[in-house]
């Protein structure tokens, strides 16, 4: 078997997740990998847990003008790293400075993408050779898009390479059979959060949020941007690689962001999103019945009320759950397919 040379593209926390499984396989098949992560998060402190060794990028700006005009920074930063390293394929998700550079070094990209954020696509569609989105993304943009029947989440939560570990969540100190209910909140400065209108939370809703649910039992908040004061204790400030465990032994998950509230859903966890922003993937897991989707926080925190009364509903998540799961490709093992068609067709 040839030895390809791989670069990897991390611009999330969840991105370190997604390539994780996929890193590991294909270095152990031989394979040079380089990834390289702008700083978003814990992305970096994801990445050195996992041991996977990376080159840092600069973030983005959080305006909209400062994304547009990073561009070419950006794209110049990659060129200079990919020329050294001199990859035989490019993968990101939704990465248009991987498809840049890739195009201009005649190599081929991958790109992965589940929001389908216009500019963006914009920016990355006449430059890579192909786009992968998941079966329920109704969007279409072009000859080199194709679907697969999976979500992306599933890369990482797909039962053959999750294994939760309760034990993992040690250092909360829960008392036997206490419930347990995570919250995320958004920054909203990601770039396809600046079209939205809607926000999710206001500061007096997430204030009363918790109040409500810490009668029932304990709350942790996991957070992009600053919060008020008096919620500051419930904050997550370690253990950002256990969340996963956090989120399949919590009883409910409230999130504003789109990636934690599928996580929830496609670990049989009752889930709700708040958010301006539908996509495609959420309504699909919503009419599977894993999900509930809301655009004003008012109506959001009826149905949080009604669910904390609700004895079965976890349960009655996992068997909906275990029958979406029947249906669902392995994305890890399909990626790895796609990597070797991609570079055997380049060379």
């Amino acid at each position: 078997m040839n030895n390809y040379r791989i670069l990897i593209d991390i611009n999330h926390p969840a991105h370190v997740h997604f390539f994780k499984n996929y890193y590991w396989l294909m270095k152990k098949r031989g394979h040079q990998i380089l990834v390289v992560s702008s700083n978003k998060e814990c992305s970096h402190q994801l990445l050195n847990y996992y041991k996977i060794p990376f080159t840092s990028i600069p973030g983005y700006p959080e305006s909209k003008i400062g994304k547009l005009l990073s561009i070419p920074l950006m794209d110049l930063k990659i060129y200079q790293i990919a020329r050294k390293f001199k990859p035989d394929l490019f993968i990101g998700i939704a990465s248009h400075r991987i498809a840049h550079i890739a195009w201009l070094m005649r190599k081929k990209s991958v790109i992965l993408d589940d929001t389908g954020y216009k500019w963006n696509v914009l920016l990355y569609k006449s430059f890579t050779n192909q786009i992968f989105s998941p079966e329920a993304f109704k969007l279409k943009f072009g000859k080199n898009h194709f679907k697969y029947k999976s979500f992306h989440e599933l890369a990482y939560l797909d039962p053959k390479y999750f294994k939760p570990d309760k034990k993992s969540l040690d250092f909360l100190n829960l008392h036997k059979n206490e419930k347990l209910f995570l919250i995320r909140f958004s920054s909203w400065q990601a770039g396809h959060d600046l079209d939205s209108l809607n926000k999710g939370f206001s500061e007096a809703k997430k204030i009363k949020l918790v109040q409500l649910l810490k009668k029932y039992g304990r709350v942790c908040i996991s957070s992009e941007g600053k919060i008020h004061p008096s919620l500051e204790k419930f904050v997550l400030k370690k253990n950002p690689e256990k969340i996963h465990d956090l989120i399949y032994f919590s009883d409910l998950v409230i999130s504003e962001g789109a990636t934690i509230a599928s996580e929830a859903a496609l670990l049989g966890v009752p889930s709700i999103y708040v958010s301006g922003l539908l996509p495609d993937t959420i309504k699909e897991q919503n009419k599977q019945g894993l999900i509930e989707n809301f655009k004003h926080e008012d109506s959001a925190i009826k149905k949080i009320e009604q669910i904390l009364v609700d004895k079965n509903l976890k349960q009655k998540n996992r068997i909906k759950l275990e029958n979406l799961l029947k249906k669902q490709i392995s994305l890890t093992d399909f990626l790895l397919e796609v990597s070797d068609e991609t570079i055997y067709d380049q060379k």
